[in-house]
């Protein structure tokens, strides 16, 4: 044999083990691959049938989102108009109050303040004048004592913070008895 064709046949035998191991490389990945491929696949298809959702789950969602986003508008509008001062609860419209010659007609105001704002006493009628409202009260270490004279008619306003015990007093300095009519109302 010449040394030109042992040579070529050595390189055709090299070349054709090398083909035969890349091959074999080729099929080994391709198996491997597409066994991942299927793992992830039955791994996905069983998330998929335990996490099924319809349409209606995400209508119930969405609804349930909705009605949450409404009480919170609505917590929130009813905060601003605190903020505003522009809530207010009547806490006395009792009537007709009789306070005799020189006395004073305590009541204690039928209400809380939770909020800081400010209350309007108002006199609508009396029978004799200088008659004056006073506003006792504590809160977050402040005594609290004003007293304004509104006449035989008028409004008294008086600033409040936050407390759960306010006296309002009506005092007649007169020599004769006064008729008394008034409405107390809490503005925050």
């Amino acid at each position: 044999m010449s040394a030109k064709r042992v040579v070529g046949r050595g390189l055709a035998i090299g070349l054709g083990i090398i083909c035969i191991i890349l091959v074999v490389g080729m099929v080994g990945t391709m198996a491997y691959y597409t066994m991942a491929i299927y793992d992830k696949n039955a791994a996905y298809d069983g998330y998929v049938s335990s996490h099924s959702h319809t349409n209606s789950d995400y209508n119930t969602q969405v609804s349930s989102l909705d009605a949450q986003i409404t009480s919170l508008n609505t917590q929130i509008a009813n905060l601003t108009e605190i903020v505003n001062l522009a809530k207010s609860t009547t806490w006395s419209n009792a009537g007709t109050r009789y306070i005799g010659p020189y006395e004073s007609l305590g009541l204690s105001a039928s209400g809380e303040s939770d909020y800081a704002g400010y209350l309007t006493v108002k006199i609508e009628s009396s029978t004799v004048s200088n008659i004056h409202v006073r506003v006792i009260y504590s809160s977050h270490g402040l005594n609290y004592d004003q007293q304004i004279t509104v006449g035989n008619g008028g409004t008294a306003i008086f600033p409040i913070l936050p407390t759960h015990d306010v006296e309002v007093e009506f005092g007649n300095p007169n020599a004769v008895q006064a008729i008394v009519t008034s409405t107390i109302t809490y503005h925050y």
